[in-house]
């Protein structure tokens, strides 16, 4: 997108305005954030979509289906792949729950060293929600959909959800994929580059998000989302589609 800033201060107060209104990043910049924020408060028939957003390949929508896709994802369009997969077998063992179908009840830490992880989930109403959880028990009644990872921005703890010690290889350089919410959509967002502090800094400091959980990365590493792709044949046992 060809970003647009103001010519004058008068027109720059303008668009930092805008930005304030709709609590993104008030950067005197109208690009794809401020035009999908738009887009969400008009009401817009125009997700899900895929668009470059901070430097990353990123895709908007209003809900997700969390799903094992039995394989890659080249057949799955606005797609990303997912949290915590078993690497034996190839199934979820992060949460994954989709409108009543469970593929994993339990945080991915829980059975090795009872700990929980983060799990965003939506409701009805549309409204979604981040809890620090050990299973979906403990998730509000009537979720339509859960999806579990390490909890970012105010619910980064680490240790406290078992990514410490031999499971702080999440923590590494390497591609990254965010599930995150702001003004009534849910992004993805693919990282392809940065350790987890760097990520989690540029989601609260950029994207702004309201809510948001680091999912699986490095060799599961994986997107079909538009025009971006990338190891859509990698095989891999947990995706997430938008809509």
């Amino acid at each position: 997108m060809r970003e647009i800033i103001g010519a004058t201060a008068e027109e720059n107060k303008l668009i930092k305005a805008i930005q304030k209104k709709m609590k993104i990043l008030d950067n005197g910049v109208i690009g794809t954030d401020t035009m999908t924020s738009i887009a969400a408060t008009l009401g817009a028939d125009c997700f899900p979509i895929a668009i470059t957003m901070y430097g990353c390949p990123t895709v908007v929508g209003k809900k997700v289906i969390p799903f094992n896709p039995r394989g890659g994802i080249q057949n799955w369009s606005y797609t990303m792949s997912g949290s915590f997969t078993e690497p034996r077998f190839e199934y979820p063992c992060s949460i994954c729950v989709n409108e009543g179908s469970i593929l994993f009840a339990q945080a991915c830490h829980y059975w090795t060293e009872g700990k929980p992880e983060s799990a965003i989930y939506q409701m009805p109403d549309g409204s979604f929600g981040i809890k620090r959880v050990l299973q979906i028990s403990e998730l509000p009644n009537g979720f339509l959909w859960a999806v579990g990872g390490m909890g970012l921005l105010d619910n980064w703890a680490p240790e406290v959800e078992g990514f410490d010690g031999s499971q702080s290889g999440v923590h590494r350089r390497t591609g990254h994929i965010v599930l995150g919410y702001k003004n009534g959509l849910i992004y993805g967002v693919a990282f392809k580059n940065h350790t987890s502090r760097e990520l989690n800094s540029i989601c609260r400091d950029y994207f702004m998000f309201e809510g948001a959980i680091l999912l699986d990365g490095g060799s599961v590493f994986q997107y079909n989302i538009g025009p971006f792709q990338k190891d859509v044949k990698q095989r891999c046992g947990y995706a997430i589609q938008f809509e």
